[in-house]
């Protein structure tokens, strides 16, 4: 890749990290807003614009052409832009910050209203979903490629919102030449709120033969309820 194209690519992965920053904060504000009706209606034509104008031109890549050139999975969120749990260019993901380091992977979390369950506390798909990121990135944190081919996941009290959360996970061989077990916590205050096991399957192929396009999102006008 020529520097002029290296570039243009970099300035194009900080704008729409920007962008993705920018409607996180705009989905925060959007569960909690207490504005009159009309004013919500207005800011909803507004949005719907935005949309559209997005949408003028789409990238039909898997990754949409955002993977960096040189991918540090020590540190993931900009290793994996889009993921859904870390990535730094993914506009629907929760506050998770997270890194590799000494074999085991390590990081915070704060949730939001948008990620609610029972009042004041979040849901448990969230929570689990979150460690299913995290039992994938200890995999990788202790040398192996895999899949993970199942996920117990135990509650062991309520995850609270608006509060910082530990997260850790870690992996240990075991189970046959091409398995390996991972483990992950997610602890508030100190107190294990959530742990998970997994079982992993190494999975070299993973990464051979050609990616195949992902289709781009089509919007053809406002997509309002009657």
């Amino acid at each position: 890749m020529s520097p002029d194209r290296e570039s243009l690519r970099e300035a194009r992965r900080e704008a729409m990290k920007n962008l993705a920053t920018a409607l996180r904060r705009l989905t925060d504000v959007a569960v909690c807003t207490d504005l009159a009706p009309g004013e919500v209606e207005a800011a909803t034509r507004r949005v719907e614009s935005l949309t559209a104008e997005l949408a003028r031109e789409q990238h039909d890549g898997p990754y949409s052409g955002l993977l960096p050139k040189q991918r540090d999975y020590d540190r993931p969120h900009h290793a994996m832009p889009l993921s859904p749990i870390i990535g730094d260019l993914n506009p629907i993901r929760p506050e998770v910050r997270v890194e590799l380091r000494e074999g085991r992977v390590y990081g915070t979390a704060v949730l939001s209203k948008k990620f609610v369950g029972p009042a004041g506390f979040a849901h448990g798909g969230v929570t689990a979903m979150i460690c299913d990121q995290l039992v994938a990135l200890a995999a990788r944190a202790a040398g192996l490629r895999g899949l993970t081919a199942s996920i117990e996941v135990l509650y062991r009290r309520p995850t609270p919102l608006y509060r910082e959360l530990s997260l850790e996970g870690w992996c240990e061989r075991g189970g046959g030449e091409r398995e390996a077990r991972a483990f992950c916590e997610i602890r508030a205050e100190g107190k294990r709120t959530v742990r998970a096991q997994a079982r992993m399957v190494v999975a070299e192929w993973m990464h051979d033969g050609p990616r195949r396009a992902a289709p781009p999102a089509r919007v053809e006008g406002p997509q309002r309820q009657p």
